[in-house]
This record gives structure tokens, sequence and C-alpha cells, in this order.
């Protein structure tokens, strides 16, 4: 594995982890505030840069694993 691949990877592993700790920011708000929507709109934006960095067989491999398929 170079290194761009090793780039790439740990890139979508930190946006799968902001993704992540924004859903359970979002969980512990109380209906639908000002900051629970910037919260939406950055995980939503982190979800478009994770999607553009993952190739297609990891893509279908996640929808395989959700059921997506």
């Amino acid at each position: 594995m170079n290194t761009s691949e090793l780039q790439r990877k740990a890139t979508i592993l930190w946006l799968s982890l902001k993704i992540t700790a924004l859903r359970l920011a979002m969980s512990w708000e109380t209906g639908v505030t000002d900051q629970w929507k910037r919260m939406a709109r950055a995980q939503g934006a982190c979800i478009l840069q994770r999607q553009a960095l993952m190739t297609p067989d990891e893509i279908r491999r996640i929808e395989r694993r959700r059921g997506l398929l």
C-alpha cells in the first residue's frame, strides 16, 4: 500500500468518525434547533466528501452490509 492510499483510507476513517460524532450530538438535541441544522449540514458535507474518496467496490461492500443490495 502506498502513501496516497494510506492517506485516502485515513481520511475516510476520520470522516467516518466525524459523521458518527455528529450523529450522536444530533441525537442529544431536543427538537430541530438551529444548532441541530448546522450539525446536519456538516454531517451531509462529510458524507459527500467520504463518498467522493471511496472506490465503487468499497461503496458496494457498505451497501451490502447495510442490506441495500
